[in-house]
């Protein structure tokens, strides 16, 4: 269950990136 956590934290990164 840690690989969902870290998704979250790529998913936040993501609208910053964009």
């Amino acid at each position: 269950m840690q690989r969902q956590e870290k998704n979250v934290e790529n998913d936040d990164t993501s609208e910053f990136l964009e």
